[in-house]
């Protein structure tokens, strides 16, 4: 079993730099589930060991070391602690929340990330302020101040560079990202565009917009596509309630509006036909044909009206209100339109002619 080396790696004390750090706002979550150890706060050597069992007694914080003997300088760090040479500990924090306390600069929350061994604490509980960029400060203060190296730093790691990376593969990497933004915002207005959105020919002013003004050009396009998605809901629930489409099929029909706009939906809901009831057909089928219009001939019995031109005639005639007129010759006329309107009733009559 690893020997273990108890150190108490933070208290309460003001440090040299002038601050101190309240033990129970240090959040110890994400560093038990990585709990790196590192001799004087320096990663590029690599970590040297563990720490385990970490808790809070009063306002101490404990962690027993346990040193990586693969590593020589591992093995060098445990030796100097086994023989008394090196005995300070010093805590890794960012994520930090500040305030002024009986008058003096306190570390009030913060999340510890490493502990590292190192020979000159400050007090006992010496502590690596670490910032958002990845660089280190030691005085609360500075942890407001961003240096050009800093803002380097963090603008290499936003841009994914290699830490060696020029001022100018800094600026390249900008001009393609911005490139790219502007790449994807048009696509975004020929997709507006496309949805119904905005008007083809207000594509420029939109255009315009969405470089000068992002925000409030995002504001317009969620607001058009919230009042989109009510008009779909509507025209699905009333495709619905009418029977042209299943609840099982709504997210389908959805997805297709959503990626096609309201037009498209529109269109093909337009096409697909209500289906006949069946109260209407049980109706049908009560009042017998003899009361049938020529429409439910149609529905029902059009091979019945095919070769019947004398029945097309009567529900004609019925319809009309006119007397019975059965010739080709009194349709072209009397009432071409009919014969346009029913081409199965010229068609009859051409044959029988």
């Amino acid at each position: 079993m690893a020997t273990k080396y108890t150190f108490i790696v933070s208290d309460e004390t003001i440090n040299s730099y002038g601050f101190s750090v309240l033990t129970a706002g240090i959040d110890t979550t994400h560093f038990e589930k990585h709990p790196v150890m590192y001799y004087m706060h320096n990663r590029e050597t690599g970590i040297i060991g563990r720490w385990e069992n970490i808790r809070k007694d009063g306002n101490i914080l404990f962690a027993d070391a346990v040193f990586d003997n693969s590593s020589e300088l591992a093995n060098q760090v445990k030796q100097q602690v086994e023989n008394g040479f090196l005995r300070g500990a010093s805590i890794g924090i960012d994520n930090i929340e500040k305030e002024i306390i009986n008058g003096v600069d306190t570390v009030t929350k913060c999340r510890l990330i490493e502990i590292s061994i190192v020979d000159i604490p400050s007090n006992e509980n010496a502590v690596k302020l670490y910032k958002r960029s990845g660089g280190f400060v030691y005085k609360l203060a500075d942890l407001d101040e961003t240096t050009d190296e800093d803002l380097k730093e963090a603008l290499k790691k936003l841009l994914d560079l290699e830490k060696n990376a020029s001022n100018d593969e800094i600026l390249q990497a900008f001009k393609n990202a911005i490139a790219a933004r502007n790449k994807d915002m048009f696509m975004s207005i020929d997709k507006a565009v496309y949805l119904g959105y905005i008007d083809s020919t207000q594509k420029d002013i939109f255009s315009s917009l969405a470089k000068t003004d992002p925000k409030a050009y995002n504001r317009f396009i969620t607001l058009q596509k919230n009042k989109g998605n009510e008009v779909i809901k509507q025209l699905l629930d009333t495709a619905e309630t009418e029977g042209k489409i299943l609840l099982l099929d709504r997210k389908l029909f959805t997805e297709i509006a959503d990626k096609n706009g309201i037009a498209t939906i529109k269109r093909l809901l337009s096409i697909i036909p209500t289906p006949t009831s069946l109260t209407h057909i049980l109706q049908l089928k009560d009042k017998g044909r003899e009361n049938w219009t020529l429409s439910d001939y149609r529905k029902y019995a059009p091979e019945t009206l095919k070769n019947n031109p004398e029945l097309i005639n009567t529900l004609l005639a019925k319809e009309k209100n006119t007397p019975v007129a059965r010739s080709l010759e009194w349709y072209r006329k009397n009432d071409p339109e009919t014969l346009k309107d029913n081409p199965e009733l010229y068609k009859v009559l051409t044959n029988n002619k």
